[in-house]
């Protein structure tokens, strides 16, 4: 009988590593690194952007937004705590987007969160 109960240990630990080895497996993720695109500056705006808490958080998600779609060089921010309203200052290159789809971009992002003037 203790054959049996080790015998059935045995395969069930044989088993169990070999289901996680799968596991581990399937979660590798291979991230290819993007390279850098050369944006052709041509215009720069100024916007007023009003539900901006933090520079860090909001600023980010508005930079990674506006990068992603390979228009924009640069995005920068004149921000203070506590101001209702904040600026950003944006290069872009207006052959490829325009200031109202940049301004629609912001507008949507985090539940349209942000609200921009010019």
């Amino acid at each position: 009988m203790k054959k049996i109960f080790y015998g059935l240990i045995f395969f069930m630990l044989v088993i169990s590593c070999n289901q996680k080895e799968t596991q581990a497996k399937s979660t590798v993720n291979i991230t290819k690194k993007e390279t850098p695109v050369k944006v052709n500056v041509n215009k720069s705006i100024t916007l007023n952007i009003e539900g901006m808490v933090c520079e860090m958080g909001c600023g980010s998600s508005i930079r990674k937004a506006l990068k992603d779609t390979k228009a924009v060089d640069r995005c920068s921010f004149d921000f203070k705590d506590e101001r209702k309203v904040n600026v950003a200052t944006i290069a872009f290159d207006s052959t490829a987007i325009s200031k109202e789809k940049i301004i629609s971009i912001i507008s949507q992002l985090n539940d349209k969160q942000f609200k921009v003037n010019l």
